[in-house]
């Protein structure tokens, strides 16, 4: 049998990423609002320098929190998402593994119900200190953890959001 065909077999199907992944990006933190990637958007056009994504660091969210879009600096989040979509440019947004500690914040809460939470020697949640503050790490080994993780993104996804940037 073929060596490839039963290497792919153990390790599974390779990705393969987009063909505009494989462009030119822009990242930056410090981004204001839409408006401030529209800027900057803008003066690569000016400048004729071809751009397909666009990373979008912590700015967006709230507070730092992941699955959380600043309603105040991107006020359409979806139709800003369609707008650069439709010139070529792909929105890429960052999640971070560190959940802020906030009671009435969704992700934290579930994380704590479920017992998501990466634990200390003695069983206590793990807490570091990360963007948002005080945080938790949701427990990637365990499956269950990873699928109710990855759902989250679906406020992205469904706002058009192809690709992630995973910190």
């Amino acid at each position: 049998t073929n060596i490839v065909e039963q290497f792919r077999t153990i390790i599974g199907q390779s990705y393969l990423p987009p063909r505009w992944a494989f462009g030119m990006g822009q990242s930056r933190w410090g981004y204001k609002n839409a408006d401030d990637i529209r800027e900057v958007y803008k003066k690569y056009k000016e400048t004729g320098i071809s751009l397909d994504s666009i990373y979008l660091d912590i700015d967006y969210m709230i507070d730092y929190k992941d699955f959380t879009i600043d309603t105040q600096k991107f006020p359409d989040f979806k139709e800003f998402v369609e707008e650069l979509k439709q010139d070529g440019v792909r929105l890429v947004p960052i999640i971070d593994a560190g959940v802020k500690i906030e009671k009435g914040y969704d992700v934290y809460d579930e994380g704590i119900e479920h017992n998501f939470f990466c634990k200390r020697k003695d069983g206590s949640d793990f807490v570091a200190g990360v963007w948002p503050g005080r945080t938790h790490f949701p427990d990637f080994l365990n499956p269950e953890v990873r699928t109710w993780f990855g759902n989250k993104y679906k406020i992205l996804t469904d706002a058009g959001i192809e690709g992630f940037w995973n910190d």
